[in-house]
C-alpha cells in the first residue's frame, strides 16, 4: 500500500499566510479609505490601516492615476465639509458608512463626469452610495463617454435654490449616453428649484421617495423634471407633494423636445398631489408639454395610484400644448377622480381611471 504523505504543517500555514497576503493587496488595489478623524492628507496612503483625511485627496489622488482604473473610496461616518474636485476618472465609487446614527454627510455638492474605459468597451460605472449629501449629485458627460451612476441608500437634502439631482449631456443627444440608476433613496425638494432635473439623460427609481423638506414651508417647483431626449423611469416609487400654496407646478412635468429611441415607465408607484387651490394646467401629478415637430414618443403608465385633490375638474395627467405622443394607460385608480386623462387639444381622448373613495 502506498503511503500518503501529508504537508508539513508549518509550510501550509506558511503558504496560506503568504496567499491571504497576496489577496489583501489585489483587494487593497480598489480600495481606499478615508477617515475625517484618524486619516492625513500627509502621511496617509489611502489603505485601511493609513487612511486620508479628506474626499479631496482621495479623488485628487484616483483623477491623476493614468489608465483604466475602477475604485471605490470608502469614507467613514463623519461630517465632511468643503467644495469637492470633479471626479474625472473612470469607474470610481464612494461609499459611506450605513450603520444609524453613525452616517456620512457630505455639505457640498458632488459631480461625476467619468471619461470611459478603453477596454474591453468604451463604458464606465460609478457608484454613490450610503450618503447623506446636503448638496446637488450632478451626471455630467461633456465628452460623449457611454457612463451609468449607480445611487443607493442616500439621503438627499439640496440647500435652497438648487436641485437634489441633476444629470445632463453636454448639447444634444442620445440619453443612452449618460444613465443614473436610484435605489431606496429619500429625495427632499428645496423651495423653488426641481429636485430632479433631467436633461437628455436617462434617469430610472426604483423604491425612492420624493417629498417636500420638513425643514421649508414653501416647496413649490415639480419634482421631476425632463427635457431634451431625456427619460424617467419609475418602479414602486412614492411622491408626495404637501404644500398648499397657490403656484404648486406638477409633480412631473415631461418636455421632450427631441425624439426619444423609448419612451418613460411609471409603474407601481404612488403620486399624491394634495395642494387645495386651483392651479389650471400646472396643477396636476403628471403633464407632458411642448410642441409638435417630434417623432411620436411612447409614455408606459400602469398600476399607479394618483391623488389629485382640490382642483374642479381633478385631473391627474394632462397633454398640454401640441406634443407628439403615445400615451399606454392602464390598472390606474385614483382617489375620488374618473377623469384621470385628458389632453388640451385634438387628436387624444380623455381616459378615464378607476375611481377610489
Amino acid at each position: 500500500m502506498q503511503q500518503i504523505t501529508y504537508p508539513d504543517k508549518l509550510n501550509l500555514v506558511s503558504v496560506l499566510g503568504e496567499t491571504i497576503s497576496k489577496m489583501s493587496t489585489v483587494q487593497n488595489l480598489n480600495n481606499y479609505y478615508v477617515s475625517g478623524t484618524s486619516g492625513s492628507d500627509s502621511t496617509g496612503n489611502g489603505m485601511i490601516s493609513n487612511p486620508w483625511k479628506t474626499i479631496t485627496k482621495a479623488i485628487d489622488v484616483l483623477n491623476a492615476i493614468s489608465g483604466d482604473i475602477t475604485a471605490t473610496i470608502n469614507i467613514a461616518a463623519g461630517v465632511y465639509t468643503g467644495i469637492l474636485p470633479i471626479i474625472t476618472k473612470s469607474g470610481i465609487s464612494l461609499i459611506g458608512a450605513s450603520s444609524l446614527p453613525n452616517v456620512t454627510v457630505l455639505t457640498s455638492g458632488i459631480t461625476f463626469n467619468m471619461a470611459a474605459n478603453s477596454s474591453p468597451t468604451p463604458f464606465s460605472i460609478g457608484g454613490f452610495q450610503n450618503i447623506q449629501l446636503n448638496g446637488t449629485l450632478v451626471h455630467f458627460q461633456s465628452n460623449g463617454s457611454k457612463n451609468s451612476l449607480n445611487v443607493s441608500n442616500c439621503l438627499f437634502v439640496p440647500p435652497q435654490n438648487r436641485s437634489a439631482i441633476v444629470t445632463d449631456l453636454a448639447g444634444s443627444g442620445s440619453g443612452a449616453l449618460a444613465e443614473m440608476t436610484v435605489r431606496d433613496c429619500v429625495i427632499y425638494m428645496c423651495d423653488n428649484t426641481a429636485a430632479v432635473s433631467i436633461n437628455n439623460t436617462t434617469v430610472s427609481m426604483y423604491n425612492t421617495q420624493l417629498t417636500n423638506n420638513p425643514n421649508l414651508s414653501a416647496c413649490d417647483e415639480n419634482f421631476i423634471n425632463v427635457n431634451g431626449s431625456g427619460r424617467i423611469n419609475l418602479y414602486g416609487c412614492s411622491i408626495t407633494q404637501t404644500y398648499s400654496g397657490s403656484n404648486v407646478s406638477s409633480l412631473i412635468e415631461i418636455y421632450n423636445s427631441l425624439s426619444v429611441n423609448s419612451g418613460s415607465t411609471i409603474n407601481n408607484c404612488m403620486l399624491v398631489y394634495t395642494s387645495a387651490t386651483n392651479q389650471g394646467a400646472d396643477k396636476r401629478c403628471i403633464r407632458f408639454t411642448g410642441s409638435s415637430g417630434i417623432d411620436m414618443n411612447t409614455y408606459t403608465i400602469i398600476n399607479n395610484y394618483f391623488q389629485c385633490v382640490g382642483q374642479s375638474d381633478t385631473l391627474c395627467i394632462i397633454v398640454y400644448g401640441t406634443p407628439q405622443l403615445n400615451l399606454v394607460i392602464g390598472q390606474n385608480v385614483a382617489a375620488g377622480s374618473v377623469n384621470g386623462v385628458t389632453p388640451s387639444s385634438s387628436p387624444y381622448t380623455k381616459t378615464l381611471l378607476s375611481s377610489v373613495s
